[in-house]
């Protein structure tokens, strides 16, 4: 059984066929999509998990792989929320 066969659409963003319609991208359509990538991510690596612990896959490998790219995913995802977190902050400080 493969582990990358679980999908997850939350959104249901495209940008490659927005792009191809000639609509503009917003940074919220790109956000979500990367948010819903993260959510995927996190998903087979528990999917993943869950093979591994029920005997039903062996390849410890894959299940590494699909655990750190979670992590590094989430880890990611934490730090754009840090930086948007303070440029916020740096233009409520702003004066006008």
């Amino acid at each position: 059984m493969k582990i990358n066969e679980i999908k997850a659409n939350i959104f249901n963003i495209d940008i490659e066929e927005k792009l191809q319609k000639g609509q503009t991208i917003s940074f919220e359509d790109v956000l979500k999509e990367y948010i819903n990538d993260v959510n995927t991510s996190e998903k087979q690596a528990t999917y993943a998990e869950k093979l591994f612990m029920e005997g039903k896959t062996d390849n410890v490998a894959e299940v590494m792989y699909y655990l750190q790219k979670a992590s590094l995913s989430l880890s990611l995802m934490v730090e754009i929320r840090n930086r948007l977190e303070n440029a916020y902050q740096e233009i409520m400080r702003m004066q006008v």
